[in-house]
Formats: structure tokens, sequence, C-alpha cells
């Protein structure tokens, strides 16, 4: 088993990244970082050499990214962030992902995703479904997984539930689109761990995110 460390919402004074905290994390004995896909996107080409060779030298990999995209895109509802818009942002971003040796690309993402009020829940959920397909589509030549998180109700009010990450996997139905188990949000949402035979459901992503320093779960 391998060990890393989100850095995205930690408090940063020397890069919008993360980065500040990977010597750190390596000392402490981190096999991996986690950095924000969204933020490593907008880098400039210098800064993301630069950020790859700081990694590179402190042999510290990036396995994984969260923080999927910008808070301004919108995949439900009646007024949606264009595909191609969409497209190219996943294009660069996960070119990026590559080129950092990322296996997970994890898609939280609570703003983008939530419905609309009176807007169709189930309309909401096959416009997750096409946007996970297109995303599926692009990260597949990287063999990057696009690992579906299901986030609690206090955050979205779209995939709240590990079950709602399950089915919405097997909707999209690509190999690479999978679903992540935090267990910060299985526990608020009083989902049941995960029994062996849940952990071998292929649709289950071998990632999970723990809990360190989280806001305290609801009584």
């Amino acid at each position: 088993m391998l060990y890393g460390c989100c850095v995205n919402l930690l408090p940063k004074t020397l890069d919008r990244i993360g980065l500040e905290y990977a010597g750190r994390l390596k000392r402490l004995g981190y096999d991996y970082i986690e950095l924000p896909l969204n933020e490593l996107a907008q880098l400039s080409e210098q800064e993301f050499r630069d950020a790859r060779t700081v990694l590179e030298e402190l042999d510290l990999p990036c396995r994984a990214c969260n923080d999927f995209m910008p808070a301004r895109f919108q995949i439900t509802g009646p007024d949606v962030t264009s595909r191609a818009e969409l497209t190219d942002y996943l294009r660069r971003a996960l070119e990026r992902a590559a080129r950092l040796g990322i296996s997970f690309a994890v898609f939280g993402s609570p703003w983008s995703r939530s419905c609309p009020e009176h807007y169709s829940r189930e309309a909401a959920f096959g416009q997750i479904a096409e946007f996970l397909s297109l995303a599926g589509e692009e990260a597949a030549p990287y063999q990057v997984v696009i690992a579906i998180e299901p986030i609690n109700r206090g955050e979205t009010n779209m995939l709240n539930h590990f079950s709602d990450g399950v089915r919405m996997a097997r909707t999209v139905d690509y190999p690479n689109v999978r679903v992540l188990c935090d267990y910060y949000h299985l526990r608020f949402e009083g989902d049941p761990p995960l029994c062996p035979a849940g952990r071998r459901e292929r649709a289950v992503d071998p990632h999970p995110h723990l809990p360190a320093g989280r806001p305290p779960l609801p009584h």
C-alpha cells in the first residue's frame, strides 16, 4: 500500500499548487503527493516544468490529482459549459497529468455537478454521465483513471452516496471511469463500510481518500 497527501486544501504561501509541501512530505515518509489538476493546467509551461523538476529531484511522484476543473465550469442544468471548452480543458489538463505520471484524476467538482433548483435530477445525472464519458475518452490514451468522488449533501446535491458513484460508473461504462471511496464523505452520509465483495467491484477505484483535519461529522 502507498500513502499520499492531498495538498490542495492546505494554506499556500509560496505557490498555488501546494508544491511547497513536497519536501516536508518526503521527509515524513509519504510515497507520493496529490496535486490539484485545475491549478496544474493553469501553470505556464515553464512553471509546469519547474514543478516537475522539483518532484523529480525529491523522488516524490505525483500519483493522483484532485480539484478536477475550474469552479466556473457547469455540467448540469439548462446553461452548461460548451463541449468545446470542456474538451479543450480536458486535453490540456490530462496531457499535463500524463507528463507527471499521474494514474488517477479525482472528479469531485461539487459546484460544477450540482443540480440547479427546479431542474430534473435524472437529467442532471445524464449530463454528468455525458461529461464523464468525454473525460474517460480523453483520459484513455494517457492511461489515466477518472475517479468519481461521492461528496456529502452539505457540498453538493448530486452523487452523495457511494452507491450513487457506482451507479454513475456503471452508466458511463468506461473501463477507466471508476468510483473512489472517500471515508469522510462515506461516514458523513452514513454509508456502510465497503465489504470485501464491494472492494472487488470493477467500478471501484483502488485509490481511497482518508480524512485528516476535516470538519466534524454531523451527529
